[in-house]
């Protein structure tokens, strides 16, 4: 409830007190990383992502919102990486494709990343703006 309400750094406490009483908890160990995230203690979202993914290795939203933490700390291969990892769990995912494209042209990659980047007309965010997927 607290997130929902943009609170954030007051849903931080009840979460680490839900780890306390149940450390294999990967929804509260995101839930609790992308609180982190949200009140720009990075280093803490980067921590909490990181074990998320270690505690649901198949989930692939979680690869992507740690890549995005990796980013944030300079760790490009890192990145790149749980990136990559995320497409093996959800290969169909338009938003991880668009995620992967943005970094690869990021890091000059142009062929892999412009075909990577064809994926966001089937984002959402993308068909929301009046634009057709094809």
């Amino acid at each position: 409830m607290l997130v929902a309400l943009g609170r954030h750094g007051e849903a931080i406490p009840p979460f680490l007190k839900v780890l306390e009483l149940s450390p294999e908890d990967a929804e509260a160990t995101a839930s609790v990383a992308a609180a982190f995230r949200e009140t720009g203690e990075h280093k803490r979202a980067l921590q909490y992502f990181g074990r998320a993914v270690e505690l649901a290795p198949t989930r692939a939203e979680l690869h992507n919102d740690y890549a995005n933490m990796l980013l944030l700390a300079g760790n490009a291969d890192g990145a790149r990486r749980s990136l990559r990892q995320a497409l093996e769990h959800a290969a169909a995912d338009p938003d991880i494709h668009h995620n992967l494209a943005r970094q690869l042209l990021a890091w000059g990659e142009f062929a892999e990343g412009w075909n990577e980047y064809r994926w966001r007309a089937r984002c959402k965010w993308f068909q929301a703006y009046g634009r057709e997927a094809g």
